[in-house]
């Protein structure tokens, strides 16, 4: 169980082009100049101070195009859509937790992208998060993981697997002490999902997005899940969960 495990949550910038088709009407034979405007959601902080930058750089070769923000937290876009689109007042360009595109495009809410050419910037992971049905429905934005914190003083290098974790737990683990070799919010299945993939029980299937592969009770699974309770009973490898 040597692999390097990369566990990803991506939030994807959804396309919702609606008002933007609606833009398209009118008589072919006069075409007049129009000001359009583009309604952004996105989140306060510096996620506004993105967009808000994005969108001057993106007028200055579009100045037919006014583009007005509002601050919609991107965990709620999607419940505000639902109200908000069909009453014609809903954003043009929002920002929205990926695993919320499903239901997005069963409600209508969404339209797939014309073309797929700009995803080849991102990595395989972001560009199928962005997708659903074998359509991309948005671009990748923001992408995380965790990571490995470690104490230079107490190990000069880091371990590069568990067996090396375990060696040194054997040594440094004292729980009268509250020491420790590996803390982490080991209550959290975000955070132990590695007892999954590292064991080849992926959900959703290799590419993630085969919902009859959930593996949530397949052999490797177990065995995964059951070597994580070991680390607790043979080396009382962590506290109880945080």
């Amino acid at each position: 169980m040597k692999k390097k495990i990369v566990s990803i949550l991506v939030c994807l910038c959804i396309l919702c082009f609606a008002s933007l088709l609606s833009c398209g009407g009118g008589d072919q034979g006069e075409k007049k100049e129009e000001k359009i405007t583009l309604k952004i959601w996105e989140s306060e902080g510096v996620e506004k101070d993105f967009m808000l930058a994005i969108a001057e750089d993106y007028k200055a070769s579009h100045p037919d195009i006014e583009i007005v923000y509002e601050p919609v937290p991107a965990p709620d876009s999607r419940s505000k859509i639902e109200l908000d689109g069909p009453a014609g007042v809903g954003a043009d360009i929002f920002v929205a937790p990926h695993d919320q595109i499903g239901a997005l495009v069963a409600g209508g809410h969404v339209l797939p992208l014309d073309s797929m050419e700009f995803l080849k910037n991102f990595i395989f992971a972001a560009v199928m998060s962005s997708g659903y049905g074998g359509k991309a429905y948005g671009y990748p934005l923001a992408i995380e993981t965790y990571a490995l914190f470690y104490n230079k003083d107490i190990l000069p290098t880091p371990p590069e697997t568990w067996e090396e974790i375990e060696a040194f737990a054997k040594t440094w683990n004292d729980k009268a002490q509250n020491k420790y070799a590996l803390v982490w919010e080991v209550g959290n299945a975000y955070f132990d999902y590695i007892f999954m993939s590292g064991f080849n029980a992926p959900l959703f299937g290799p590419k993630g997005n085969d919902r009859t592969q959930h593996n949530i009770n397949s052999a490797n699974a177990i065995t995964g899940l059951k070597y994580f309770q070991s680390l607790r009973k043979k080396y009382s490898m962590f506290p109880q969960p945080m």
